[in-house]
């Protein structure tokens, strides 16, 4: 089931703290979403870690009229109440969870290999 879209600025590499990237697709591959600024509640969904032992959404490539778009994806049965939560990838992981904070977020970085595949169902 699809919750929603991750909506921001389309940036390249870089970005705020709510900028997602998906680097090793080919055709958005060193492009990003930066939802800083322009987004919706998508971009509150937290990393896994922490709190629960796997994400129980994904993001994936969805095209909608030929435009490739970023959707959140259910991986199994949520529970009403249940939170959302992603894998924002192991950068993000070992800068934020392990150690003293960097002082620029890294932007979230999920390889086309976590992504669910590219097409909706």
């Amino acid at each position: 089931d699809i919750v929603g879209e991750y909506v921001g600025k389309v940036t390249e590499r870089g970005g705020g703290e709510y900028s997602a990237h998906l680097e090793s697709h080919t055709i958005l591959g060193g492009l990003g979403l930066d939802a800083q600024n322009f987004g919706n509640e998508a971009r509150t969904i937290n990393h896994y870690r922490n709190i629960a032992e796997e994400p129980n959404v994904v993001m994936k490539i969805c095209y909608v009229e030929t435009l490739p778009r970023v959707m959140i994806v259910c991986r199994r049965d949520i529970a009403v109440e249940e939170e959302f939560l992603l894998s924002y990838g192991d950068e993000y992981a070992n800068a934020y969870l392990s150690g003293p904070k960097p002082v620029a977020p890294p932007a979230v970085a999920v390889s086309w290999n976590e992504l669910a595949g590219a097409d909706c169902d």
